[in-house]
C-alpha cells in the first residue's frame, strides 16, 4: 500500500510546470544566502576584532554601513541594467 502513495505523490509532482522548479529553487538559494549572511555574520564577529583590531562598535557600524549601502544601491543597479 505504500508503493501505491509514493506512486501517487511522483505522478503528483510531474505535472507540476518546470518554472516552479526554478521558483523553489531561487527561494532556497536566496533564503540560504540571506542566513549566511544577514545571521551568519555573528560568527565572524569576534574574528573580525582580532583581525583588525576595532572595537565592536566599530565593527558594528561599518557592518551596519554596508548593509545599508547594498540596501540604497542595489534598486540604481537593477534600474541602470534594465533601463
Amino acid at each position: 500500500m505504500s508503493r501505491v502513495r509514493a506512486s501517487g505523490i511522483i505522478n503528483r509532482f510531474k505535472d507540476i510546470y518546470p518554472g516552479w522548479w526554478t521558483v523553489l529553487a531561487s527561494g532556497i538559494m536566496t533564503g540560504w544566502g540571506w542566513g549566511a549572511w544577514g545571521y551568519g555574520f555573528g560568527a565572524y564577529f569576534k574574528p573580525l576584532i582580532e583581525e583588525f583590531g576595532w572595537t565592536r562598535a566599530q565593527l558594528s557600524a561599518a557592518y551596519s554601513r554596508a548593509r545599508h549601502y547594498i540596501s540604497v544601491n542595489s534598486d540604481r543597479h537593477i534600474k541602470e541594467k534594465n533601463g
